[in-house]
């Protein structure tokens, strides 16, 4: 008698290709993820350096408007901007741009931001006084008051808890020009 040879596969070959396949599968969604994730950050990048920009120059301008001696020290001591305030000074929508109010005014409380606008992120304004710096930021020879040193505190989404809340924390500085 002639046995016939039967073709196909055999169960444990389609288990052992079914779980190949499975590991290869998840691998995959695992680098999906990844570069979701990725890319979510940096368009958060992106965004807070936009925002970052718009923030100096509105400081910047406030800085200019209040030029000389009282002035400049009236901007360095703002209790607005005092480091135990932790109050939202500007709001950002989800494209990074200020918000500003019905009269093109830039939104600086959380109570004028105009109904059917949805404020994404934040920015906290602090002043620093430089003799507060850890050692590894003193500078060796400090500023005649040229300058005022700023942390601003960018926060997302805007209205979550804190502990769901992303921060990005810059340190940056304003120099005073009386010849402008």
């Amino acid at each position: 008698m002639n046995k016939k040879k039967e073709q196909g596969f055999s169960l444990i070959e389609i288990v052992l290709a079914l779980g190949i396949i499975s590991i290869g599968l998840v691998a995959i969604l695992g680098l999906v993820a990844t570069s979701m994730t990725s890319s979510k950050d940096s368009k958060d990048d992106t965004n807070v350096a936009l925002m970052l920009q718009a923030v100096n120059a509105q400081l910047q301008a406030q800085l200019r408007s209040q030029l000389g001696p009282a002035g400049y020290n009236a901007f360095y001591n703002n209790t607005n901007y005092s480091e135990g305030d932790n109050t939202a000074d500007y709001f950002f929508d989800v494209s990074g741009n200020l918000i500003r109010d019905t009269s093109g005014n830039i939104v600086t409380t959380a109570s004028n931001i105009p109904s059917g606008t949805v404020p994404l992120y934040s920015c906290t304004v602090k002043i620093k006084d430089p003799a507060n710096f850890p050692s590894t930021l003193k500078l060796s020879n400090p500023p005649d008051g040229g300058l005022v040193f700023i942390q601003l505190d960018f926060a997302w989404p805007y209205g979550a808890p804190l502990p769901n809340q992303h921060h990005k924390f810059v340190l940056t500085s304003l120099a005073k020009y009386d010849d402008l």
